[in-house]
Parts: C-alpha cells; structure tokens; sequence
C-alpha cells in the first residue's frame, strides 16, 4: 500500500473499511464477484446496492431496467444511481413486507427481455435527453432565437424536450 502512495494512516483506514465490508457480506467485491448488500439507511428506507466490476457501460442500462422493475413491482418512481463500481437503489420504508423484502431479484433479468426493457427506457432517461439536446443544437434543430448570443440552458431543455416529443411519434 505504501506504493501506492498511501501513508500509513490512509493504510489503516483502508484496512479497517475492508475489514467491515467482508465482516457485514462474508465476501469483497473483486474483479468476478458481483456483490449484493441490502441494508437500512438513517432514514429506515432500504437501500439495496450492486457492486460490481463492469463500470459504467453496463451500470447505466441495467439502471433503467432496474427504474423499471421498480415502478412495476413497487410502484415507485425511483431512479437508481448508476457510477463505474455499481448501483444504488433507495426504497422507501413503506415498502417493507417482513416476509419479502426487496434483494437481489431486482437485478436479474431474463436476458431475452432486458434488451428491449433498455431500450423502452432509454428514451426517458437524462442522458439521453442531454445527449439528444446537444446533437440537435449541433444539427441546427434547435436556431438560436438571438444570434451572436447563448441561449439559457432551461429554454434549451424546454426547446430540445418538445422537439424529442415530435420526433418520438
């Protein structure tokens, strides 16, 4: 670790943070282990987290698919946050049953149905809706209404929304 650059308390800390991680799972994630916790936060709501190696690229996907699972089983519009090392969902309270509580089942999917669930999704989600406002103002879809000068960005969003919903149809 001191290669790494760290010094010895940053050591300690690390030492220690591993420690309770593989105390509270049995297991640390690693490089071929999906890891699974489910715990409550401060607040009593669930919150249940992926850990994962495969980063962004897969996180982001299966994040929607997982929104969507969400509204269908709970009926709560939660988004979960995807980052390179997994997904953290939040549930509220009210949701407990002692007998199920919400676990892993809400990431797996059928593969034959996870495809077509993302792509359902995608259309809704911010990244896309950023993305699709970026190109349009690059395609010129989106004029400027006072040249020579930027455009605020909620009137871009507004613009870029309303246009989405026309090309969608």
């Amino acid at each position: 670790a001191a290669a790494a650059g760290l010094d010895e308390w940053a050591v300690d800390n690390l030492l220690g943070y591993l420690g309770e991680q593989r105390e509270a799972t049995g297991r640390l994630p690693d490089d071929r282990t999906i890891l699974i916790e489910r715990f409550r936060d401060e607040l009593g709501d669930w919150r249940v987290i992926l850990l994962s190696p495969y980063g962004m690229r897969v996180h982001g996907p299966l994040a929607l698919a997982v929104g969507k699972r969400l509204y269908e089983r709970y009926g709560v519009d939660e988004k979960p946050t995807a980052s390179d090392d997994g997904i953290v969902v939040r549930l509220p309270d009210n949701l407990d049953s002692a007998e199920n509580p919400p676990g892993a089942d809400i990431f797996v999917f059928d593969p034959d149905e996870v495809e077509a669930l993302v792509t359902a999704e995608v259309g809704g989600s911010a990244l896309f809706a950023s993305r699709f406002r970026e190109c349009a103002g690059r395609a010129l879809l989106l004029p400027r209404t006072r040249p020579g000068k930027r455009t605020p960005l909620w009137q871009q969003r507004q613009r870029s929304a309303q246009l989405l919903s026309v090309a969608s149809r």
